[in-house]
């Protein structure tokens, strides 16, 4: 019988090899919290396809080669990778909001001059 951590695990995984979004960007910005990390891709891979980059975590090295299949340690990753999307998404709607707020400015700009 499959763990609870087992099944949302899974489900998970499912999606986010549904979805295998490739952003270098964010693949940095996860590499910055631990200097000389590795990107470890949290719901790993089928048959050589990468789940999507959207939900990774920084790992050191030696970690990332010791638990590749560690089903326990992988689970464990999970509110880090989600933590990481969340704080993604704040970046990218922060750019959003300053890109909107130059483009009106220019508007603005032209409409006076």
């Amino acid at each position: 019988m499959k763990s609870d951590g087992d099944i949302l695990f899974l489900r998970i995984k499912n999606v986010a090899l549904q979805n295998p979004q490739r952003d270098e960007e964010f693949k940095d910005l996860v590499r910055e919290q631990i200097p000389g990390s590795e990107f470890h891709h949290v719901f790993t891979s089928t048959v050589g396809m990468k789940s999507t980059d959207l939900l990774g975590v920084a790992v050191r090295p030696e970690d990332h080669n010791e638990n590749q299949t560690n089903r326990d340690w992988l689970i464990e990753k999970i509110p880090g990778a989600i933590r990481n999307l969340i704080m993604y998404v704040i970046k990218l709607k922060k750019e959003i909001i300053q890109f909107k707020k130059e483009l009106r400015d220019e508007r603005n700009k032209k409409s006076v001059g």
